[in-house]
């Protein structure tokens, strides 16, 4: 129910509209009676009342959703209202396009005209359609940012497993290289004490023990001791051989404690001296497997036996 103005009429019961959700009372006979007016019908009957402005101009509005074919083929016709005949108007051809119909009756105290018109609800279609096309293309969208986001994760993963890779090859080769440093030379110790263990015309002095058995400081692998297990299989043969090595110094830097530093046995140096070659026949197992890169470097091994 609106004004003339199309606004919707104030009344007593705030009611605006009535339709078949609300609990509307049928006659014994099953037909309906619907009050529109300005006074209440009753108490019995305010169920069924759509209040109406009182004196003044109204426009109430009746839409049919779903319209069944009489109403679309203009067979049916509203009801006509006791205090005047009502007019309809003539109806559109329908199409897939119905919305709903919608029927129009503007009234005022001298007369009530009646208008049914058949409402073809493009804009809604319209709107729908261009609905349905914005989510495709959203989830479009959605499913190429997806696949450009994995593809950019993927391409990461790559990069940090080759950056990864990378820096074990390097660690690889350094170790290798520095290894080729210090087991020949652990091999030179050997040698050098064995000959020593043979003198007999000077005394041994652990001095000299000491001097003989230095090797270089292993820079790589002490700066890089957290990072061994990079090397997976080969770490265990890497921590080893240097292993070795150092403890066969440190053995050998004791002798200046010995209890006559400046007459050591023979036989003392020589077993200081097979401790070396232990070390330097572990090594050459292990040598192969750290690579450097260099094709001379990776061709030399620790064969103390052809050597010596």
């Amino acid at each position: 129910m609106y004004d003339k103005d199309g606004f919707q009429a104030p009344n007593p019961i705030n009611r605006f509209a009535i339709g078949d959700r609300d609990k509307l009372k049928f006659n014994t006979d099953g037909s309906l009676d619907i009050y529109v007016q300005a006074d209440s019908p009753g108490a019995d009957k305010e169920s069924n009342w759509l209040p109406a402005p009182k004196d003044a101009p109204f426009q109430p509005t009746m839409r049919l959703y779903s319209p069944r074919p009489e109403v679309l083929d203009g067979a049916w016709a509203p009801p006509r209202h006791p205090a005047g005949e009502l007019t309809a108007g003539p109806l559109s051809a329908p199409s897939m396009e119905v919305g709903w119909i919608e029927q129009s009756v503007s009234a005022n105290p001298m007369g009530m005209q009646c208008h049914v018109r058949i409402l073809r609800d493009q804009g809604s279609l319209i709107a729908g359609v261009l609905a349905l096309i914005a989510g495709i293309l959203a989830y479009r969208a959605g499913r190429i940012q997806a696949t450009e986001t994995r593809q950019a994760a993927i391409m990461q993963v790559d990069a940090a497993r080759r950056r990864d890779d990378r820096e074990v090859d390097a660690l690889r080769k350094s170790l290798g290289t520095e290894l080729r440093q210090v087991v020949p030379r652990a091999l030179g110790v050997y040698s050098s004490l064995s000959r020593l263990a043979k003198t007999t015309d000077d005394s041994i002095t652990a001095r000299t023990v000491e001097y003989l058995s230095s090797v270089p400081i292993r820079h790589v692998y002490l700066g890089s001791v957290d990072k061994i297990g990079l090397l997976e299989s080969d770490a265990m043969d890497v921590m080893i051989v240097n292993n070795l090595v150092e403890n066969r110094r440190v053995g050998a830097n004791r002798l200046t404690r010995y209890r006559m530093p400046d007459n050591i046995p023979p036989e003392l140096v020589a077993a200081v001296a097979k401790a070396f070659l232990q070390a330097c026949s572990y090594a050459k197992g292990g040598l192969p497997k750290v690579k450097t890169g260099v094709a001379f470097h990776d061709d030399q091994e620790c064969d103390a036996h052809q050597r010596n």
